[in-house]
């Protein structure tokens, strides 16, 4: 059987036979599964399961952890899963990789101040490109520039918490002149002198919203606002707060935001959900808080549109 199988399947270049010792054990599965999707290249995998049930959970989580191709067959009283990558997503080598070196790495060289009002600066830059050709780039700076290696900005990303209620994503909406139109986003805010990051979520949800945080869960590495327009970058802190709290039965807005931020609560499993809503209804959406929503929406494996039951989650 195997002889045939390799002669075959000529196209593999990777055949690989798992007997499952412990079949339909869910621990195993996975770990077959989390094994495959490590392999980075055009492959055929055969796993030979003694029971028929098992099959739909290997095909399935496959499918789901790498998108290949499955084909089931019997042969000779063993039930086999042929794992194929198609052609056309077989993965290839990058152009970048270390068989294929860029002729020499992009650098900043220099820096020219064009104009600068009193928060934001117009700058060009002068790069050396992966040719090593000298070019330059209009870059949107801040006049009050961060500590090198710290972020501009931090944006709370607060889950609210209450005792038989739905956990609720807290956002904020409020007005941009930059955009003519009203957004929701993360609360968020500059970085104050000497304040860590994780401090300045803390603040800024405070003084945003009233919530007073109970946790901070995560902080994440320095992020990019707007990589092609700007040097400003962010990092998002991950907060949780106890809505049971006395603390937080009344939250209270600072004076100066009290009246030109709006606070919302979004339940989290109907997130993307309400985005759109929003959207429909002309309010710009934060490209981060979409970005999380499509992340909640994949790992929930839910639908994208309930008042279309028939449309599959395209995520």
């Amino acid at each position: 059987m195997i002889k045939t199988l390799k002669d075959d399947l000529s196209m593999a270049k990777i055949i690989i036979f798992i007997r499952q010792c412990a079949v339909g054990s869910q621990m195993v599965c996975h770990k077959t599964v989390r094994f495959l999707s490590d392999i980075k290249t055009p492959l055929l995998m055969c796993i030979i399961i003694r029971k028929l049930y098992i099959i739909p959970k290997i095909t399935d989580r496959l499918a789901e952890y790498t998108g290949v191709c499955c084909c089931v067959f019997h042969v000779i009283g063993t039930w086999v899963v042929v794992i194929t990558q198609p052609s056309s997503n077989v993965i290839t080598m990058s152009k970048t990789s270390p068989e294929n070196p860029p002729s020499c790495m992009a650098e900043h060289k220099s820096e020219e101040v064009l104009a600068s009002a009193e928060f934001v600066a117009l700058e060009k830059y002068t790069f050396k490109d992966h040719n090593g050709e000298e070019k330059t780039w209009e870059v949107a700076t801040r006049v009050a520039k961060p500590e090198p290696g710290s972020p501009d900005c931090v944006g709370s990303l607060a889950v609210l918490r209450r005792l038989l209620k739905y956990d609720c994503l807290i956002l904020v909406k409020q007005y941009r002149p930059a955009l003519k139109q009203y957004t929701l986003e993360l609360p968020a805010g500059l970085v104050d002198p000497n304040e860590k990051p994780d401090e300045t979520a803390v603040r800024e949800l405070k003084e945003e919203t009233g919530y007073i945080c109970s946790g901070v869960k995560h902080t994440s590495p320095l992020t990019a606002l707007d990589p092609g327009l700007t040097n400003s970058t962010m990092k998002i802190v991950t907060l949780e707060v106890n809505g049971d709290a006395v603390v937080n039965h009344r939250p209270k807005q600072c004076d100066h935001d009290r009246n030109i931020i709006e606070v919302l609560h979004i339940p989290v499993d109907e997130l993307l959900q309400r985005l759109n809503e929003y959207s429909e209804q002309g309010i710009i959406i934060d490209s981060r808080v979409y970005c999380f929503a499509i992340g909640l929406t994949i790992g929930a494996k839910n639908f994208c549109y309930q008042k279309e039951p028939a449309t599959a989650n395209p995520y």
